[in-house]
């Protein structure tokens, strides 16, 4: 149920506040944007918390909006 109820969330922040950020950016440099981003959180996750292994899709959004 979590992750169903995540997956929507974060679809309704990408159609409301991507779209926009894509118009305004450009659709390339929001896809650098994103994998960069995606990247970082990954690598953060695994240097704080080394021995877990963590992987989601919102990480890169999280690191977006910051």
């Amino acid at each position: 149920m979590f992750s169903i109820l995540q997956l929507l969330l974060s679809v309704v922040f990408q159609l409301l506040f991507m779209r926009d950020m894509e118009k305004l950016l450009g659709w390339l440099r929001i896809c650098v944007i994103y994998v960069v981003c995606g990247i970082a959180g990954s690598l953060s996750s695994a240097i704080f918390i080394p021995y877990h292994v963590e992987v989601s899709s919102d990480l890169p959004i999280v690191l977006l909006c910051i």
